[in-house]
């Protein structure tokens, strides 16, 4: 398995193991060529793949800043991890990182990265409008963002005991709303779902990582700091 690195101290999700559950990653996959099915994607940190549920996941080539992606096409596209992980995230703490775009617009809950019980959804990152991204937890919207179709993203989201946060590749938005609930999460085995909301979800993902600590704001700008290193993405600080 080979990992691209990257130059001038920048850093990637593996720079900071602690609490680092699960990190799939498109330009490690190996043996594939533009259009083919990936298969089981084999993340760089988590035992369980991401296998494709229903129809394929496809290896796109030369996608964002040149480097291959994994494309699901809104149609009968839908991933999901072989099995639970344990504490994939914390009842008080949690953090998630994509690099990802919409392909097929933005629907009303629109489930792209879910976290999932095996009977319900209670913590997951989709579109909730036309023109607007949340993370969603048991009934109730917490952080939104502005977003668009056919835009590449860093999508940045954490919360702690207090507030859930949102980012775009841009600055922060807090939470309106209190996160207590989320206790209940951190005793689940959960599996990771892509694309399986309002039918299946038209998205491309360069790479997803998943931590069940709250990271420090320095350090989520040092892994953003790097993924728009490697992505060929502008950030505003």
């Amino acid at each position: 398995m080979s990992v691209i690195l990257l130059g001038g101290g920048f850093k990637t999700p593996g720079d900071f193991p602690t609490g680092l559950t699960y990190w799939i990653n498109s330009t490690s996959i190996t043996g594939k060529n533009d259009g083919d099915a990936v298969g089981n994607w084999a993340p760089l940190v988590g035992t369980p793949t991401m296998n494709a549920f229903a129809g394929s996941h496809t290896y796109k080539t030369n996608i964002k800043n040149g480097l291959p992606i994994v494309r699901y096409d809104g149609v009968d596209d839908y991933a999901q991890t072989s099995a639970a992980i344990s504490n994939l995230i914390g009842s008080t703490s949690g953090t998630f990182f994509a690099v990802m775009s919409w392909t097929d617009g933005l629907v009303t809950a629109e489930q792209v990265i879910s976290f999932y019980t095996g009977a319900a959804f209670p913590f997951w990152f989709g579109a909730t409008t036309a023109a607007q991204a949340s993370t969603y937890y048991n009934g109730g919207y917490y952080a939104s963002k502005a977003a668009a179709n056919a835009t590449w993203y860093i999508v940045s989201a954490w919360y702690d005991a207090t507030n859930s946060y949102l980012s775009l590749t841009d600055t922060r938005t807090a939470s309106a709303g209190s996160t207590t609930g989320f206790a209940a999460i951190g005793s689940l085995s959960l599996s990771l779902v892509l694309c399986a909301g309002a039918g299946y979800v038209g998205a491309d993902f360069g790479e997803i990582a998943v931590w069940n600590v709250t990271l420090s704001e320095s350090e989520r700008q040092d892994i953003e700091r790097g993924l728009a290193n490697k992505w060929g993405f502008t950030l505003p600080y």
